[in-house]
């Protein structure tokens, strides 16, 4: 089930259905059905416009322009593994505590930081 996503073809990026302000409008529904005040939300979106450097990022990242097993097999080895399996245990703690405020398993977090820095909450 980890792997899962792998057997998904490969699609890239769709093209945005909807402008920025768009988005920004819509997801205010999902935020404020989470908790978050609607004058909040406004608050901090008022403003907001798109960065037009992600897209740039995004497209220069190396899971999204190799192969997925060629992606896999370049960053993915056994002293990897056990080396992100040592990380977990060290910050099992840290783990266990984010994941029981936000509701994270805290295996998602291993995986996640087994291809990016882990970098302990302050």
């Amino acid at each position: 089930m980890v792997w899962g996503f792998l057997l998904v073809p490969q699609l890239g990026f769709a093209a945005p259905q909807q402008s920025f302000s768009d988005f920004i409008q819509s997801f205010e529904r999902r935020a404020t059905a989470e908790g978050i005040s609607r004058d909040f939300y406004r608050r901090v979106t008022q403003g907001m416009t798109p960065d037009p450097k992600i897209k740039a990022a995004q497209a220069s990242q190396p899971e999204f322009e190799r192969p997925i097993w060629d992606y896999i097999d370049k960053r993915v080895s056994a002293a990897k593994i056990q080396q992100g399996q040592q990380k977990f245990r060290a910050s099992k703690a840290i783990f266990e505590r984010v994941s029981a405020q936000y509701g994270i398993d805290p295996m998602c977090w291993q995986r996640y930081g087994a291809l990016k820095p882990i970098t302990a909450p302050s």
